[in-house]
């Protein structure tokens, strides 16, 4: 059959599942959205900026953990991407740019023609793979490669570019189906698994740092099981709330300074068995105050082999999928009777944890409580809580409130956007978490700074009807530099005021669900109304900008609460 290799590239997009196309158009581009316009399997979702977009296809494909599209045409559309493509590669997001590029005559004349650029050799350092497709006639090769890798192993981004004169061609095709190869997820070595198990077994205070593999390979149950298994308490690392639910009794909450809880930094320190499950132990290094507890044991399960042993020496590893090589390791340590083992060590390891816990919420309890106006930053993260059902997924973004966020917020259901934090990005991936999951409640808690970044893609989620929440903490301060000035800089500022407007206004010009909350006692109410509402909404909480509520307590608290003996 003839169809014009706008055809091709959308018949072939749909024959591998995908659902949604975020983007922004451009004149390279009209023949491909004119043929998307007629094809409704797809849904096509423009964005004010082919950064925000590229944003939005991050959370997507973390969520659904399919494939994220991103579709822009060429010179600076995709330098615009740049930001979100890094992004999907540090936390192994499978998103692709697709970039239709100057015609295929003009490739290689650099300034001399409007938007021509050596893309590839720009994406290459941050993507899975990066090409451009070298003759019309393999656009169904090279998109299939390029879906193919984003998936396979450890996910990740690629880049094609198409250049603008082949989506206008006419192309002889046999089928318009593109065949992805899907590898298989690796199952670990048996021996490896095996040696972990070893340390495990002989461990009498086993601590297991969470990540985002957990999230990649739907391991939420395994982790539950092993924990359980091992009377291990479980910490996330970065930008993972709620991948082990912070109501579980083995639950320590964040793993990482700023946001690491007390409990969560003592039972590291006295830990002498370590478990990396999905994690590149990177903030583990400078998030905690000693790279590794002396004499502790350290075993790291991670779908790259790249990674294990890369940050800090390990005694056992395992490359594998942590699905399945959790399912491996549960399966063996049952097999050993492991559960009968239990020592009295580990008991009281146990026992004293869940002291230290309760003796950490008795110290957080009056800044939890306050009814001080403006409000604390850890009264809205608490009431937030209350507020949200129990499959919320609820995200942080950078700077101060990422801090506040980890260091206050119990995440029940699994965070699947944030991890590497552009500021102003996490508005645009809760949005393409919501499209991903229609059903469940998302929300994006953000500070002004960051809202200021991704302000115009409010009208995306109004336009498109994507009914994310937003939480804006509005202080009037980019917080976490505010507080290094206070605290290094004798209180000498520049360049840390946010200039912003009435958010609330703005919000309901575009017509959105808004409200300012000044009162704490109106936060629940504000949740409700919001989650009622089935819009898009904004919700502006007027929080407090003195010192002691820019960042988290950090290690002020950690005194107060007493040490693992």
């Amino acid at each position: 059959m003839e169809l014009i290799g706008a055809e091709v590239l959308v018949a072939g997009l749909k024959s591998a599942g995908v659902r949604v196309i975020f983007g922004v158009s451009a004149s390279a581009l009209l023949r491909t959205l004119d043929v998307l316009r007629r094809t409704p399997e797809i849904r096509y979702i423009q964005s004010q900026h082919e950064q925000g977009a590229m944003y939005m296809a991050n959370g997507y494909a973390r969520q659904s953990r399919q494939v994220g599209i991103c579709l822009v045409s060429s010179g600076p559309a995709e330098t615009n991407c740049l930001s979100g493509t890094a992004q999907a590669y540090y936390t192994s997001a499978p998103s692709v740019v697709i970039a239709a590029e100057e015609s295929s005559r003009f490739l290689g004349l650099g300034a001399a023609i409007h938007h021509d650029l050596d893309a590839p050799r720009l994406f290459a350092p941050i993507t899975k793979l990066a090409v451009r497709v070298a003759r019309n006639d393999r656009i169904q090769e090279t998109l299939q490669r390029a879906l193919s890798t984003a998936l396979a192993g450890r996910p990740g981004p690629t880049f094609v570019g198409i250049p603008a004169d082949f989506l206008n061609q006419k192309i002889e095709v046999e089928s318009t189906e593109l065949r992805l190869f899907h590898a298989r997820p690796p199952r670990g070595n048996r021996q490896d698994i095996e040696a972990v198990a070893d340390l495990l077994q002989a461990a009498r205070r086993p601590f297991i740092l969470a990540g985002g593999g957990i999230n990649s390979s739907g391991a939420h149950r395994e982790l539950i099981e092993l924990a359980e298994l091992l009377s291990a308490p479980v910490a996330a690392t970065k930008g993972h709330s709620g991948i082990f639910p912070a109501d579980h009794p083995l639950s320590l909450g964040h793993g990482r300074t700023p946001g690491a809880t007390p409990p969560a930094e003592q039972a590291y320190q006295a830990a002498d068995v370590i478990l990396g499950i999905g994690s590149s132990f990177g903030y583990t290094v400078d998030g905690f105050s000693a790279p590794l507890p002396r004499g502790v044991k350290v075993a790291h399960i991670d779908i790259d082999p790249a990674e294990i042993g890369k940050v800090i020496p390990v005694d056992a590893g395992v490359a594998g999928d942590a699905k399945l090589v959790l399912q491996e390791l549960i399966e063996t340590l049952q097999t050993r009777e492991h559960a009968e083992r239990r020592t009295d060590e580990t008991r009281e390891w146990v026992q004293e944890l869940t002291r230290l816990k309760a003796e950490w919420a008795r110290v957080s309890l009056p800044a939890r409580m306050s009814n001080q106006v403006p409000i604390q930053t850890a009264r809205l993260l608490s009431d937030l809580r209350k507020a949200l059902p129990r499959n919320a997924q609820v995200s942080g973004d950078s700077g101060g409130t990422a801090g506040w966020f980890e260091h206050e917020f119990e995440g029940l259901a699994p965070n699947t956007v944030g991890g590497w934090h552009p500021m102003g990005a996490e508005f645009c991936e809760a949005m393409g978490a919501k499209v991903a999951s229609p059903d469940a409640p998302v929300v994006c808690v953000t500070g002004d700074g960051s809202t200021m970044m991704s302000l115009s893609e409010w009208a995306t989620a109004v336009a498109n009807n994507i009914p994310v929440i937003c939480v804006v903490l509005h202080n009037g301060v980019f917080g976490n530099m505010r507080a290094q000035q206070i605290r290094q800089f004798d209180g000498r500022f520049i360049a840390t005021d946010v200039p912003t407007p009435n958010l609330t206004n703005i919000a309901r010009e575009f017509g959105a669900h808004a409200e300012r909350v000044v009162d704490p006692e109106q936060i629940i109410p504000a949740v409700g109304r919001a989650l009622d509402s089935g819009r898009p909404a904004f919700l502006e909480i007027m929080v407090d900008p003195s010192p002691d509520n820019l960042v988290a307590p950090r290690r002020r608290r950690v005194a107060e609460v007493a040490t693992v003996a």
